[in-house]
């Protein structure tokens, strides 16, 4: 028979469990919000535990070492790279940096050095910019002729930075859209990150399977993170395939899986098969997972659970309970608009707006990016909401679709539009922009395009898009076979459109 005090109990889950289903009558997800709630506060937990105790991304490798010294830590190519065996290879590289006289504050978490991971893609200029950004003393590039030439290139530049080469018996002596900006990650942010999958619980038997490149924050940072946090095991591709990628999860064993951007849509392009749900995954993590394929992919695979998250590797906050708005945008120069006072102006119900986080007290003048103050200062929107405060912008124009690159190029004086200038714009992009930076079209107006206040006209030409009937500049589009700028017209459109990726 159950007590008074049991009775009581029951009565009042019985009554909490009403008020659930009712509220859940006008809110869907609610019940998976409560359940993030209650994870996000275990998580919550164990990161300031790690932060008074200062364990640190090197402390949880150790003790992973310590504690699981035959297990796989890292799984590539169907090599299989123990804690035991990693901890030996970081203790022959710290020594080897040791001799070189690299020391605390230069940029190894052995001796208590900063690493800075590079983008492989970029080269010229913005490597050259990134380089001395991230202050590098040396640079130590792997095996293989993918980066090598790259760094060949621009030796001259480096000044005296020693290169060393893995699997060379030698040194070599010195010889986006944007510039790449280096993303500072601190020990006290790098905690944050290892304990961003215990929203699911993340244990160490899990298996995480990511495609993305290290130097990326999705691979390097949460993905290793929370995997040297529990001492779990992390299954690496050198290249996504939509092809292979659920073959790679079942013959690993796979419970946690990373997805980015349009990831699961080319997933879901792939023929069906009778094995498509058979597998151990549990969780699918990452940002990018539209809502038109959310449930498709879901059912389809067979997930338990989506995790998707938003937010900026530089950033201060993400989407979670700390205030966040959006305001008016000028979309020719991503500004906020701002009124008679000064201040920006939130968007009405429905309207696309531009993204703020608020920054609290503490971190309004930290650094977010290695460099100037300048560099740091375009992250950061002041006198927001009321005079003295700080935002964190972004820099996304919520509920806007993204489109497919375009340059506007006006030739200056009698200078003739020739295929030699096509060819060197071409070889100007693919040498110094990585793929996703370089412009798929074109056109050459006759006249530059601005506005009465000499701002670049970007809106018409925006709106024009990259149809011929739409335009009468001379229009291209970026030919990778042909190695040059090929003419895209009224004949050929289609032809194209069948042809491209877009």
């Amino acid at each position: 028979m159950p007590t008074k005090k049991d009775k009581l109990i029951l009565g009042t889950a019985g009554a909490v469990g009403a008020g659930i289903l009712s509220w859940r009558a006008f809110f869907p997800w609610i019940g998976h919000d409560l359940r993030m709630m209650k994870n996000g506060g275990n998580a919550g937990k164990k990161l300031m535990a790690d932060q008074v105790n200062k364990r640190f991304l090197i402390n949880m490798f150790e003790e992973a070492v310590e504690k699981y010294p035959k297990k796989p830590f890292i799984i590539f190519e169907d090599r299989i790279y123990t804690y035991e065996f990693v901890n030996q290879q970081t203790n022959r590289v710290a020594n080897i940096a040791a001799k070189w006289g690299l020391k605390v504050g230069d940029c190894l978490q052995k001796l208590g050095i900063a690493v800075a991971f590079i983008n492989f893609h970029i080269r010229g200029q913005p490597l050259i910019h990134t380089l001395k950004a991230c202050e590098a003393k040396a640079l130590i590039i792997g095996a293989g002729d993918y980066i090598l030439p790259k760094i060949e290139e621009v030796r001259g530049e480096l000044g005296d930075l020693p290169i060393f080469v893995q699997g060379q018996p030698l040194m070599l002596g010195p010889a986006y859209t944007s510039l790449p900006k280096p993303a500072i990650i601190s020990q006290a942010k790098a905690i944050g990150m290892s304990k961003f999958f215990q929203l699911f619980y993340f244990k160490p038997s899990d298996i995480v399977y990511t495609v993305t490149p290290l130097y990326h924050s999705a691979a390097g940072g949460l993905g290793l993170m929370n995997t040297l946090d529990q001492g779990a095991t992390m299954v690496l591709r050198r290249k996504f395939s939509a092809q292979h990628f659920f073959e790679d999860v079942r013959r690993h064993n796979v419970t946690v899986l990373q997805y980015i951007g349009e990831l699961c849509r080319y997933l879901l392009a792939v023929p069906e098969s009778p094995l498509d749900g058979k597998h151990c995954c549990r969780v699918a993590v990452g940002n990018g997972l539209r809502s038109d394929i959310w449930e498709k992919f879901k059912i389809r695979y067979k997930i338990p659970q989506i995790c998707e998250f938003f937010g900026a590797t530089e950033g201060t906050n993400k989407l979670d309970p700390t205030p966040k708005l959006l305001v008016k945008v000028d979309v020719d120069t991503g500004d906020a608009i701002r009124n008679k006072k000064g201040l920006c102006i939130p968007v009405a119900t429905g309207e696309p707006g531009l993204l703020l986080g608020t920054i609290p007290p503490n971190y309004q003048n930290m650094q977010f990016y290695k460099g100037g103050r300048e560099i740091n200062e375009k992250k950061v929107l002041r006198n927001v909401v009321k005079e003295g405060d700080a935002y964190f912008n972004f820099g996304d124009l919520l509920s806007s679709e993204g489109r497919a690159g375009m340059a506007a190029i006006h030739l200056e004086g009698n200078m003739q539009l020739t295929p030699k200038v096509l060819k060197d714009i071409f070889n100007h992009c693919k040498e110094n922009l990585p793929n996703y930076s370089r412009p798929l079209f074109i056109r050459f107006p006759k006249e530059e395009s601005i506005t009465v206040t000499h701002k670049q006209q970007k809106t018409q030409l925006r709106k024009d898009g990259f149809h011929p009937e739409n335009i009468d500049d001379p229009l291209f589009y970026y030919n990778e076979a042909a190695g040059t700028y090929t003419p895209l017209t009224l004949d050929n459109f289609q032809s194209f459109l069948t042809k491209s990726r877009l």
